[in-house]
């Protein structure tokens, strides 16, 4: 029970507290029109005007309706089960029953019988066969005693039943979990199995239950994330450097998990590796299809998983996409290495986001319009392809900074970060593009409210090729730049353009250097 919850005597529901009053109301009358001398001048007053309004004709049923009203709130409170969580049981909730309550039912039975048969023997006195009506009276007193007994047994076999069905609730409720639990264990130990088709099985057979059990949705996850961190045997290792992954072969691989899963002919007669390969695929499909909160035909919404955590560190990924509107809580892919297909867009990473030293093997890399409210840490990552960034969002508010990180990364080849925005300066500090890189538009939060000294850093920064972190030479950029102690390469043999923030220039030529793409000059960039 929490500090600001009232002690459980006081909490009373709506129908109890009706219940209560008027029980209580009833009986004060009863008594009040019995006994006249027990309440007090003020309160008999009260009561003298009700009377006079002929409510009190009866003071006797009064009285009966009153201990009875009470009485049948002290068996409700007694057999209650509350209405939240009917398969929760607590001491609280289903205690048994005391002897004070069947103190309680038989002082009250005598009670209503002795009153019953003091006011009908009262009726008995002015009959003109007084011996008659007196009998009549005590069998009719004797009849309401008997009356209220089988009301209270009434109760006590209400209060039996909802016992046999509560405990009926929960053992439908340890059966199905303890087959929960069955499952889980069997599909554990089936993903240890060396036949590729014995492993996807356990795999769909853990996405069921945790489809079908929200508590074991993260379990599952875990489960599913740790078999993706097993390390690639060298044979798959082999064939993925060597696979030239196209688009229309995602497709195929989608397609091949059925013809594992019905062991037919043609999936015999893929390698162990690349039947290993697929079930990797359909790893990855369950972790991510079940992310998005945008349903479609292939992912209904009624199939999202809420507040989950991945943790992907050190695998080995093939064509892993996340579906449009994906979100994740906590995001851990450190050391992975991508291949194949990869996309993040319009994904949303509720906290830090940790990409660092990881390896971007694909041609292209998107992160279009892809939030990262807890900031993101791509430090000494590696993409051998394109990177896209375009319209990203980087933490959330100036008020609420999350601070991104890129120091390290390299760029192979082109770096779009075009109107991406940041709450925060990102650092770029130490990073190599090799490749084109465009901040173009890159904005500050958009707010015209910018941190003292919250610049975007490019310290010590390598640019290989063309740079443009304006539309036009001059233009002031809509983020703070810090270029101090980069360095860009003039290639001799091709044309570039380098569109550099106000207030930086290059100086004159400080090395002549023979890289791959030809000979060039490097030059410093110095504020201006």
């Amino acid at each position: 029970m929490s500090p600001e919850s009232p002690p459980r005597w006081m909490q009373w529901r709506h129908y109890e507290l009706q219940l209560a009053t008027v029980g209580a109301v009833a009986l004060a009358a009863g008594v009040q029109a019995w006994s006249p001398a027990i309440l007090t001048e003020p309160i008999r007053w009260g009561f003298q005007i009700l009377k006079s309004w002929g409510l009190f004709d009866t003071p006797a049923l009064v009285t009966l309706f009153g201990a009875f009203a009470l009485l049948t709130l002290t068996f409700t409170r007694s057999i209650r089960i509350p209405k939240e969580n009917p398969t929760k049981a607590t001491p609280q909730q289903l205690r048994p029953l005391r002897w004070q309550l069947v103190a309680l039912a038989i002082i009250a039975i005598s009670l209503i019988t002795w009153l019953a048969l003091n006011w009908l023997l009262g009726v008995a006195s002015n009959a003109t066969d007084t011996a008659s009506a007196r009998i009549e009276a005590i069998r009719t007193a004797l009849t309401i005693g008997a009356g209220t007994g089988g009301a209270i047994a009434l109760m006590l076999t209400a209060r039996r039943q909802w016992l046999a069905e509560h405990a009926q609730m929960h053992t439908e409720s340890d059966s199905a979990q303890q087959r929960a639990n069955e499952l889980y264990a069997q599909s554990i130990e089936q993903l240890g199995h060396e036949k590729a088709p014995v492993r996807l099985g356990a795999l769909y057979a853990l996405e069921q239950l945790a489809q079908h059990n929200v508590k074991q949705r993260q379990t599952v996850v875990n489960v599913v994330c740790a078999y993706l961190r097993i390390p690639v045997t060298s044979t798959l290792a082999s064939y993925l450097l060597s696979k030239s992954t196209k688009e229309d072969e995602i497709n195929n691989a989608s397609k091949c998990e059925t013809d594992i899963v019905g062991e037919n002919k043609e999936a015999t007669e893929h390698s162990p590796g690349e039947q290993e390969l697929h079930v990797r695929v359909a790893a990855q499909q369950i972790l991510t299809r079940h992310l998005s909160t945008e349903g479609n035909s292939e992912n209904p919404a009624n199939d999202y998983w809420p507040d989950i955590d991945i943790d992907l560190r050190g695998a080995v990924l093939l064509d892993f996409y996340l579906p449009h509107g994906a979100r994740i809580r906590n995001a851990q892919f450190s050391r992975a290495e991508f291949h194949g297909y990869t996309s993040f867009s319009h994904a949303t990473f509720s906290n830090l986001a940790i990409f660092s030293w990881v390896k971007f093997r694909p041609e292209i890399v998107s992160f279009d319009g892809a939030s990262f409210p807890g900031g993101a840490d791509f430090e000494d990552a590696e993409f051998i392809g394109d990177a896209s960034f375009e319209k990203a969002h980087f933490g959330n508010t100036l008020q609420n900074p999350a601070e991104s990180s890129f120091s390290g990364t390299v760029f192979e080849k082109e770096a779009n970060f075009n109107r991406a925005t940041f709450s925060h300066g990102p650092n770029f500090s130490n990073v190599e593009f090799k490749g084109d890189a465009d901040f173009s538009n890159a904005t500050l939060n958009q707010s015209k409210y910018i941190l003292k000294g919250d610049a975007a850093q490019f310290t010590n920064t390598l640019f290989l090729s063309d740079v443009k972190f304006t539309q036009w030479s001059g233009h002031k950029p809509r983020i703070p730049i810090n270029l101090s102690g980069s360095q860009v390469f003039v290639n001799s043999t091709t044309q570039s353009r380098r569109i550099w923030p106000a207030g930086w220039i290059e100086e004159s030529r400080i090395e002549q250097k023979d890289l791959d793409g030809g000979s060039g000059v490097w030059h410093r960039l110095i504020p201006e």
